[in-house]
Parts: structure tokens; C-alpha cells; sequence
């Protein structure tokens, strides 16, 4: 198996361990109805790991205050912090899948501590795994962390291995964001693959996307910006945003799909909406591309952009008089900005 990188010149390295095992030794230990009913294509599971630290010490004293800290270092004090590490969250990625899936969203309290990507041949023979995005990582044995590659100021490197194995993340950043590919070296048009969007410095919640497949997308309570992951097979390549919009017209329905030109596309975090605007209704059903013309299936991914669970949407809530009058002059707006449109939609 080869493991190619294709990767961006940054100022870091992320250390990424591979561990090695036999090639023809437990190839597919999976059901495989668990993800795809077809047998000729590679399988990528892949499994995370959620660390909880508590916020207060067997005392009930507050381990992240800097009043506690300050305290425990004129004490002297060690208290040990006990990290607990979750049930695992087990994915497998098959084609032909019903749904996404969502990662557990890092925080101060709960992060992810582990991400594990492995790749079963079914049978087909040698397969090579394969990243394609902006991140640059180095590659290390899992047995002696020796380093094998790295891409730092280079602009590909490759790494041969065994036909079974698995890919460890410790360091869950942006710097893994990207498409990560598993193929048949004999047969390369058999393979499967998905887009791992990873949290950035500042956070925010991972995702795991396949092209052709429709993402749910729920706000949280008390968030005033989402992302919206999209991706495209060209990282640099121009994606547009597009939102879908429901008019009547003379009595007949007619649905639309308008280009979100405000929102600006970052090859990390995919588009970012701001939700906090409550003139306008940002929920709803979105469609991104990196074709102009929506009809182009290459890398399309729709998204269903929902409120907070227990929210209602905007135009679902009972309005007073006054919000009434203002969704009157919204409502005459938007009829003559869609009347506008019409025109060169």
C-alpha cells in the first residue's frame, strides 16, 4: 500500500502515526451490510476518541479558574487531574450511505483526543491510501515514531507500507482537514473516499462529507455563526454558494436556487453564515459547487441548514402586531428583489 501526500508549504508539522500490520491478515473483519452492499470497492473506518475533563477536583475545587490555580501554586499543591476518555464513536464509510455524520464538537471540557483511519481491501487486492488538501503532517512508525516523511517545504512525498493498516491522529487540527482516498492500486477507478473537515484554532465542529450526499446541519443554542462544509476536487478552486428559495407566482410554485455572492469560501472551514441577523431567516436549504451552474453534479453537496432543536424557525413563530408590519415590508422587499432576480436567474 502507498500513502501519498499532497500537501501545502506551512510553517508546521503534525505528527501522524501509521501502525503497520499484516497484509493479508484480517483483511475485512466487517459486516459488510454495515457499509455498502457492493464488494469491490475498499472500506475506510474511521473511529475518535473523546477525552472529558471534569471541571472541579475530588474537593469541588475548580480545576480552570486562575484564582484555583493561583491558589494551588502559593499551596504548592499537585492535585492530579483525571482525564476520562469516552465510548469511541465508530464510523464506516461506504458508498451508497443514507446519511452524514458528525464528530463530537471540541471544547474546553471535552476534546477529541484520538482519531483512527483505517482501510479494508475487501479482497481486492493492494490498495493505496491517499490525502489530497492544504495540510502538512509528518509520518511516523507507530512502533519506533520513527519518522518515515514529512511535507514540510516539499510539495509530495509517499510512503510505502502494508496492505492493512491504520492512520492515528493525536493532534486533532486543521492541519489533517482535507480528502483522504482509498484505492485499488490494479483497479484505480475502484476506491472510496471522504473529506475530513477538522476544528481550526478556534474551534468549531468537525465533519465528515461525501460528494452526492445530503449534510444536516444543526445551529446551537446560543451560536451566532455556523459553517457550512463544502468541498470541492480542486482545494483552490472557486466554490459557490447557493441557496434554495421557494416563490409564488400567479398561483404556481416555482423553486429556485440564488448565488450566495456575500459569503466567502475558506478551503478549511467551507462558508460561514451568520445567523444572528434576525431580519433574515438564514435556515433553510443550501447547495455548494465549484461550478457556476447548479446542475453540475461533479462535487455538489446540499446542505439542510436547521435551528437550535426546540427553536422554531422565524417565519414558523407567531408574529405581534408589530413584527407583522415588519414582516409585511420584508415580505414587498423580497417580492421585488425575487421580481428583480427573475431576470437574470
Amino acid at each position: 500500500m502507498k500513502l501519498h501526500f499532497f500537501s501545502g508549504i506551512t510553517p508546521c508539522v503534525l505528527l501522524v502515526v501509521i501502525e503497520l500490520a499484516n497484509s493479508y491478515e484480517g483483511r475485512f473483519p466487517l459486516e459488510p451490510k454495515e457499509c455498502t452492499d457492493r464488494v469491490d470497492i475498499p472500506v475506510i473506518k474511521l473511529k475518535s476518541y473523546t477525552t472529558v475533563v471534569p471541571l472541579e477536583d475530588s474537593n469541588n475545587n475548580v480545576i480552570f479558574s486562575q484564582f484555583s490555580m493561583a491558589r494551588r501554586l502559593l499551596r504548592k499543591e499537585r492535585r492530579p487531574v483525571k482525564n476520562e476518555t469516552v465510548d469511541p464513536m465508530d464510523v464506516c464509510l461506504g458508498e451508497g450511505g443514507e446519511r452524514e455524520w458528525t464528530l463530537p464538537t471540541s471544547n474546553r471540557t471535552s476534546f477529541i483526543s484520538e482519531v483512527v483511519i483505517e482501510c479494508f481491501d475487501q479482497g481486492i487486492g493492494p490498495v493505496e491510501f491517499e490525502y489530497q488538501g492544504l495540510g502538512d503532517f509528518g509520518v511516523a512508525n507507530h512502533e519506533d515514531n520513527q519518522i518515515l516523511g514529512s511535507g514540510l517545504n516539499t510539495s509530495k512525498y509517499q510512503v510505502s507500507m502494508p496492505a492493512s493498516h491504520k492512520i492515528v491522529f493525536t493532534n486533532f487540527t486543521d492541519q489533517i482537514t482535507g480528502t483522504y482516498s482509498c484505492r485499488s492500486v490494479d483497479y484505480p477507478e475502484k476506491s472510496n473516499s471522504f473529506h475530513l473537515y477538522a476544528p481550526s484554532a478556534n474551534g468549531g465542529r468537525p465533519y465528515l462529507v461525501q460528494r452526492g450526499k445530503t449534510i444536516n446541519v444543526t445551529a446551537e443554542q446560543g451560536s451566532s455563526v455556523l459553517t457550512l462544509p463544502c468541498i470541492a476536487n480542486n482545494p483552490k478552486a472557486k466554490i459557490f454558494l447557493f441557496k434554495k428559495f421557494i416563490i409564488f407566482r400567479m398561483g404556481i410554485v416555482v423553486v429556485k436556487y440564488q448565488h450566495q455572492p456575500f459569503h466567502i469560501y475558506d478551503p478549511k472551514i467551507g462558508f460561514q453564515i451568520d445567523i444572528s441577523d434576525r431580519g433574515v431567516d438564514p435556515y433553510g436549504t443550501y447547495v455548494c459547487s465549484s461550478s457556476a451552474d447548479i446542475r453540475d453534479p461533479t462535487d455538489r453537496i446540499r446542505i439542510n441548514l436547521m435551528p437550535p432543536n426546540g427553536v422554531s424557525r422565524k417565519s414558523d413563530q407567531s408574529m405581534t402586531f408589530l413584527d407583522f408590519g415588519h414582516q409585511l415590508v420584508r415580505n414587498s422587499y423580497k417580492r421585488l428583489h425575487d421580481l428583480v432576480n427573475s431576470f437574470f436567474i
